[in-house]
């Protein structure tokens, strides 16, 4: 099954070109949670590998949707890869 990897980016956040390489990553910036949802609603018959990234407010939104929450840090794009690889 082909899962949607959608990556919510919380805050002052940037992401290198190992990302964005990837192929079939979305990358949101979000700052409200009508921002969260419209992404969302792009595709709603595919299950998806959530994940926000950034600080506390990346923290709220992961569990208020149910989603990932990775730290803005150095091996950001690192974690961020290794997540999606891992089956759910």
């Amino acid at each position: 099954m082909r899962f949607r990897q959608i990556a919510m980016l919380v805050g002052d956040v940037r992401l290198g070109t190992a990302v964005s390489a990837h192929e079939g990553v979305e990358v949101y910036s979000v700052s409200t949670e009508d921002e969260i949802e419209m992404a969302l609603l792009n595709d709603l018959h595919s299950p998806c590998k959530l994940v926000f990234i950034g600080g506390e407010r990346a923290k709220r939104f992961a569990e208020q949707y149910g989603a990932t929450c990775i730290e803005s840090t150095p091996t950001l794009e690192e974690n961020l890869l290794r997540f999606w690889a891992e089956g759910i």
